[in-house]
């Protein structure tokens, strides 16, 4: 079974930002989740969710997917915002099943699952697994993909996959079952992950961790790469990650880790706007803050 943990993403994300308002921002922190004001204040834990990964908000900004280890095991799980109610989707032992993401209409949810060995894309209906709702496998090969991402329209789903030796690429799919389907977008001998799509579906942000790191932002086809935000050597020690644009389009939160010169060695939530200007720091305490993703508010 392959590890999350040696694929250094224990705490990485991907996703699609739905247009709308910008609402309220979810965040892991301490291995909980928790959303707090696009400003950083009022930060309020969610009930129920211990050991959370990989938050997703719904279309409809009314609900919450995530990933949760317990028992030796990930399974994937929603919170309904206005109950606090948390339902599981998976049940599989001894199986990891991470980084859920909605279908724009709200009716199905993608994620990575190594039940099959490697990791691999599957989507199944937004609702517990049954025997009429089985997870359908969407890509088939001997690499691992992870960090699904819907796009705004529902015809496409990015993903990175990992090659050997740990690096990933960008890839992207058609909305249906794949094996030699997937065309690598990013094209790069670096090591690029966490894809988001804009609420245009016209761009993707990515994190990049090799040859000149930081949070860029590409076309859909691949072509025009911007590096937005990028690690300040005398401040920072590890390259940001996590990017989510927010349902306006305007800007991109993402998560970095500070360096040990800072009052705590934790990670921390920024936002900026999306050419990288008007950089601003969303917290500041000793826990780990990252996976930011960006509620929208439908009118």
């Amino acid at each position: 079974m392959a590890s999350v943990v040696a694929l250094g993403l224990v705490n990485t994300r991907a996703q699609a930002a739905f247009p709308g308002a910008n609402g309220r921002i979810a965040v892991v922190s301490d291995e909980r989740l928790y959303t707090m004001n696009p400003n950083g204040t009022d930060k309020t834990y969610l009930p129920g969710t211990e050991d959370a990964r990989d938050p997703s908000w719904s279309p409809d900004g009314q609900k919450i997917a995530f990933s949760a280890f317990s028992g030796g095991d990930s399974e994937v799980y929603i919170i309904d915002l206005n109950t606090e109610q948390v339902t599981p989707l998976t049940n599989n032992a001894a199986v990891e099943d991470r980084y859920p993401t909605w279908s724009p209409n709200g009716q199905k949810i993608a994620f990575a699952s190594d039940r099959d060995g490697d990791y691999d894309i599957y989507k199944m209906n937004a609702a517990p697994q049954s025997a009429t709702n089985v997870p359908k496998k969407l890509t088939t090969n001997t690499k691992d993909d992870l960090e699904p991402a819907w796009s705004p329209n529902g015809g496409k789903i990015t993903f990175a996959r990992y090659r050997d030796g740990g690096n990933s690429d960008i890839y992207i799919m058609d909305n249906s079952p794949s094996t030699e389907g997937a065309t690598n977008i990013s094209r790069t001998t670096s090591s690029e992950s966490s894809p988001d799509w804009s609420p245009s579906g016209e761009k993707i942000a990515f994190a990049n961790s090799g040859n000149r790191p930081g949070i860029y932002v590409m076309n859909k086809d691949g072509s025009n790469k911007n590096r937005v935000a990028f690690p300040r050597r005398e401040f920072f020690y590890l390259p940001p990650k996590d990017p989510a644009w927010s349902p306006n389009g305007r800007k991109i939160a993402y998560s970095i880790r500070l360096a040990p010169d800072e009052p705590a060695s934790d990670s921390e939530i920024f936002v900026i706007n999306k050419d990288g200007s008007n950089k601003n720091r969303l917290t500041n305490n000793t826990t780990d803050d990252s996976a930011p993703d960006w509620q929208p508010i439908i009118p």
